[in-house]
């Protein structure tokens, strides 16, 4: 039985905020999953870059990493105000510019990291 059809049955129950709940959980997870693609501190990524013997190499992976994250972040900037309306509208809190500014500070991190091997490969 599908959970809807049961809830019907509650005239009062909230429907269209237990979706914009969804929806919220979904894109943080979505965002956070973003993040530990390009943090250089996560686990996933930290295996990847240790397995990569040459700088080149490295310095590909990490734009791969970067470019690959750009067109969300570019997504949700330009949604970001229906985003804000729809979850202010339902009640939700949700942080986007605070999880956007948590990716742009793995991606800077990032950059860091490979310029610290850039100079410690170059000496």
């Amino acid at each position: 039985v599908d959970e809807r059809m049961v809830l019907k049955a509650f005239p009062k129950w909230p429907e269209q905020r237990v979706e914009a709940l969804r929806d919220a959980l979904g894109r943080a997870s979505q965002l956070r999953r973003l993040k530990d693609s390009v943090c250089p501190s996560s686990a996933s990524w930290s295996a990847s870059w240790d397995s990569t013997a040459n700088i080149l190499s490295k310095i590909e992976l990490a734009s791969e990493k970067v470019n690959a994250v750009q067109p969300p972040l570019e997504s949700y900037n330009r949604n970001a105000q229906e985003l804000r309306r729809h979850f202010t509208t339902h009640q939700i809190p949700f942080d986007l510019p605070a999880l956007v500014q948590e990716i742009k500070e793995s991606t800077v991190e990032l950059c860091k990291r490979i310029m610290q091997d850039v100079v410690a490969e170059v000496e």
